[in-house]
């Protein structure tokens, strides 16, 4: 059995929280991101306001996809780590 550290254990935590939450909502996001492109390219010429709007929305929503992605690979870091300290008989390392 591994043992984490505080840190770890909170980091493995929300990653199992974020990975939920992306496999549930990667479709969606997919989707969203296509919508919001097929809208954009739809534009009027004189809708800058509209491409605006659009561009911020699908960049908006990549940064969330990006943070969720981010937390689950978080995770396997703090699990790596502490499979690496138990390989080498070192609780220290961090």
């Amino acid at each position: 059995m591994t043992d984490y550290l505080p840190h770890e254990r909170d980091q493995i935590a929300a990653a199992a929280r974020a990975r939920s939450e992306l496999q549930q909502t990667e479709t969606i996001f997919d989707d969203l991101r296509s919508e919001f492109l097929t809208a954009l390219v739809s534009t009027a010429a004189e809708a800058a306001d509209e491409r605006e709007r659009l561009y911020l929305a699908v960049k908006v929503l990549d940064r969330v996809r990006g943070i969720l992605r981010a937390t689950v690979a978080g995770a396997i870091v703090a699990e790596h780590s502490a499979e690496i300290r138990e390989l080498l008989g070192d609780k220290t390392l961090v």
